[in-house]
């Protein structure tokens, strides 16, 4: 893996107004790192497989779990197959 081309984005552009807008709209702001396995585009050509690793802002509904997650903590959700 190459860490330094990783998308990272901060969140130092989150406003206020940013907040309350997503909260209107029933989600919820928060900062995620997301790893992703790619299989690749079935080609043949395995150029596109690996694995996607990004973090950045993200809307959360209000209701998920990761949504209600506070202060200081932090959680991990995995999903698989």
């Amino acid at each position: 893996l190459q860490f330094d081309k990783v998308y990272c984005e901060g969140i130092t552009a989150i406003t206020l107004q940013d907040v309350n807008y997503a909260e209107e709209l029933g989600y919820r702001i928060k900062h995620l790192g997301f790893a992703v396995r790619r299989e690749g585009d079935g080609s043949g050509d395995n150029s596109t497989a690996g694995i996607e690793l990004r973090v950045h802002p993200t809307l959360i509904p209000q209701n998920a779990l990761l949504a209600n997650v506070n202060g200081v903590k932090n959680a991990v959700l995995v999903n698989s197959h």
